[in-house]
């Protein structure tokens, strides 16, 4: 048992140095806050068109390739109110989680995708606000004994 855990810890320590040593061993001494450039890890690991990839995963995400699509419109009574973000869950069904919504409208703003961002922000503002409202109809009725 010894051994083992000898033996794992080791391989931890090889795996952890090995990722550590991919990225550049004399990062800038100022921070991108008071330098303006940020560092692209990806590219620092010799990754190479991060851009496109980027950009690929972006669209393939947000339904322009019709491909692995999480973006998608939202109605009320046929009108047209916002855009959500669907997570794909096999084993409990297709559902929307609050995470969702914010990591799409993060990847809107580091993408600069404006139009795709406000969508999301009407979404998760009126589903907010629909959670609000029906836990404090819920909660009168609990005080009331209802």
């Amino acid at each position: 048992m010894n051994v083992i855990l000898k033996s794992t810890a080791m391989l931890l320590v090889l795996a952890s140095s090995h990722s550590y040593s991919a990225f550049n061993v004399n990062p800038p001494s100022v921070g991108a806050d008071s330098s303006g450039t940020y560092r692209n890890l990806a590219q620092e690991m010799g990754k190479t068109n991060i851009q496109q990839k980027v950009n690929s995963t972006f669209d393939n995400m947000f339904g322009y390739n019709n491909t692995q699509q999480l973006y998608y419109p939202y109605t009320e009574n046929g009108v047209y109110k916002a855009h959500y973000i669907k997570a794909i869950n096999p084993d409990e069904g297709d559902d929307i989680r609050t995470e969702g919504q914010s990591w799409g409208m993060t990847a809107a703003v580091m993408l600069n995708k404006q139009q795709e961002f406000d969508n999301l922000w009407r979404f998760a503002k009126r589903i907010k606000k629909i959670q609000t409202t029906t836990l404090m109809l819920k909660n009168k009725a609990f005080t009331r004994g209802n």
